[in-house]
C-alpha cells in the first residue's frame, strides 16, 4: 500500500503567494529545460542527460535556473529528464510494434495503470475490458459510448484516476500511425493517458499559408472515413497549433 499525503493551500494561506511564485519559476525552468532537451532529440536523436544540461544552465549562470534554490532547480530539471526517458520507452514500444494497431492502445500500460487504479481488477478482467473497448470503438456514435465508460465515476472500472490524477500513466509519442488496410494518416504528437491515445497534436510552421486550416479540412473527412472510425472514436481531443522553430 502507498500512503500519500495530499496539501490544499488556498489563497488566503499564509504561504499562498510564495508557493504559487514558486511553481511559477519552476513552469518557467522546466518549459527552459525541455526545450533544450527536445532540441537536442531533434538534431541527435539522443537525450540531452541532467548531468550535461545542468551543467550548462550553471556555467551560464540561466536567469529561470538562478530563480529558484538549487535543490529545487535541479529536481525540476530531473524532471524533465525522467519524463523524456519515458518518451524513449514509449519509442521503443512503438518500434517493437507492442500496440494494438487497430485501435493504438498499448496494452500493457493500459492493463498496468487499470490494476494500479483499480486495486480489485485482475491482469485478465483489464484484457477483457480492453477487448469490450475495442468492439464499443466500432460504433457509429463519435465516441459517445468510450466516452462515457470513460468519464464514468460512479460505477466499474475506471479508465482514469480523476481523483489523483498523478496515478495515471502519461505518455507521449510522435507520428504514431492510425492504419486500416491499405489507408493511413501520422498526427504530428499523440498523448497517452494509461496507455490510451486520448490526445493527438498537429503542428505547423507559422506563416504557413493555410496550413493548419488545411490539416483541419483533411481532419475532418478522416473522422467520416469509417477506416478510422476507431482512432476517432477513441480521441477526446484533437488540437492543431503552431510551433516555432527557434
Amino acid at each position: 500500500m502507498v500512503l500519500v499525503e495530499k496539501h490544499i493551500i488556498k489563497p488566503k494561506h499564509k504561504y499562498y503567494d510564495e508557493i504559487d511564485n514558486l511553481c511559477w519559476l519552476s513552469k518557467n525552468l522546466y518549459n527552459s529545460t525541455l526545450y533544450n532537451v527536445r532540441q537536442y532529440y531533434f538534431e541527435n536523436k539522443k537525450l540531452l542527460k541532467y548531468q550535461i544540461i545542468n551543467k550548462m544552465y550553471v556555467d551560464t549562470n540561466n536567469e529561470d535556473y538562478r530563480a529558484l534554490p538549487a535543490k529545487i532547480a535541479k529536481h525540476t530539471q530531473m524532471l524533465v529528464e525522467h519524463n523524456f526517458k519515458s518518451f524513449f520507452g514509449l519509442l521503443k514500444l512503438k518500434g517493437k510494434g507492442k500496440y494494438d494497431k487497430p485501435t493504438n492502445i498499448f496494452p500493457d500500460i493500459f492493463i498496468e495503470s487499470l490494476c494500479r487504479i483499480n486495486p480489485d481488477l485482475s491482469p485478465d478482467d483489464a484484457r477483457r475490458l480492453l477487448t469490450d473497448i475495442t468492439i464499443e470503438l466500432d460504433n457509429e456514435d463519435l465516441g459517445q459510448k468510450f466516452y462515457e465508460r470513460l468519464t464514468n465515476q460512479s460505477g466499474g472500472k475506471k479508465l482514469i484516476d480523476f481523483q489523483n490524477f498523478n496515478n495515471n500513466n502519461f505518455h507521449v509519442v510522435t507520428e504514431l500511425p492510425c492504419s486500416n488496410g491499405d489507408e493511413e494518416f501520422r498526427p504530428d504528437i499523440t498523448l497517452l493517458i494509461n496507455g490510451m491515445p486520448l490526445v493527438f497534436i498537429e503542428v505547423k510552421k507559422p506563416n504557413n499559408k493555410g496550413g493548419i486550416g488545411e490539416e483541419r479540412e483533411r481532419m475532418g473527412k478522416r473522422a467520416t472515413n469509417p477506416k478510422f472510425r476507431r482512432f476517432i472514436n477513441i480521441t477526446q481531443f484533437i488540437i492543431f497549433g503552431a510551433v516555432l522553430d527557434n
